[in-house]
């Protein structure tokens, strides 16, 4: 599929991170956004960024682990845009910890935002979509969607179900004219660590979730590179976009010895090295 000027596109999650730089990128290739996100305070900003660029936008506070305030989402999407060409499905959460210390609580929020948001927003917007036979879906998995990631549990399986919504769908909509993306990333310097509830024991030294928060924002990648790689994958009809070069690396390790991952990763994380 083309991105072409005057398509409307819809980014949850575009408060922050990977969301913020989805919205921002389409933006700068003459689509007009609505951007959601849980914390409506996020958004003004970004849209006077994106009005900036000459394209209409909007935003909207969304929980999107709400069926309802989905359905109200896109009502007043509708009568504000009409029609949707661009869905970049991107809002999540995470939580990370020992299973055992894992909450009923944590499971279920967890797979509301991670995976019954995206499949609201299909329901809602895919239809029109085929029937038009033209559009494009974004979903943001994660590298922890191939890779089971120990200390990750709800986390891992919710973006193991959105890669393989991604890959039904891609299978599905491909004779509508609709193109269909897994948007897998690694190690990214966003807030998602932060923003997360951590269930570990902290360690003499320091805590696990401070440690995890340098990490992420000494190592990862931007979240612009991580925005364009989605994108690029999204017009290409790739059905899986790993980004960057370390998630790919993953991706082939998981894929060609998926047994030399599995020990790493457990004796990773029963030595610590981990969390």
């Amino acid at each position: 599929m083309k991105i072409e000027k005057g398509a409307n596109a819809i980014v949850t999650g575009a408060g922050s991170g990977i969301g913020r730089a989805l919205a921002l990128e389409l933006a700068r290739r003459g689509a007009n956004l609505a951007v959601t996100d849980i914390k409506g305070e996020r958004l003004p900003g970004l849209v006077a960024e994106i009005r900036a660029l000459g394209v209409t936008a909007e935003a909207f506070t969304v929980d999107h682990a709400d069926r309802d305030a989905v359905l109200r989402f896109s009502e007043s999407y509708e009568k504000i845009f009409g029609r949707a060409d661009i869905l970049c499905l991107n809002a999540g959460i995470a939580v990370a910890g020992p299973v055992e210390r894992l909450t009923h609580e944590d499971w279920a929020r967890t797979f509301g935002v991670n995976l019954w948001g995206p499949v609201f927003m299909v329901e809602l917007f895919a239809p029109s979509m085929i029937a038009r036979r033209k559009g494009g879906i974004l979903i943001t998995a994660s590298g922890a969607g191939y890779t089971a990631i120990p200390g990750l549990s709800p986390y891992s399986t919710s973006k193991y179900a959105m890669v393989g919504l991604a890959e039904a769908l891609h299978c599905e909509l491909g004779k509508h004219g609709i193109s269909v993306c897994a948007l897998c990333p690694g190690v990214i310097a966003t807030n998602i660590v932060a923003e997360s509830q951590m269930r570990f024991a902290d360690r003499p030294g320091g805590s696990t979730k401070d440690k995890l928060v340098r990490f992420y924002a000494t190592w990862g990648a931007s979240p612009e590179r991580v925005a364009r790689d989605g994108l690029r994958g999204l017009t290409k009809n790739r059905c899986v976009q790993p980004s960057p070069g370390h998630a790919w690396a993953l991706y082939y390790l998981k894929r060609f010895a998926p047994g030399i991952y599995w020990r790493a990763a457990g004796m990773a994380w029963s030595r610590g090295w981990i969390a």
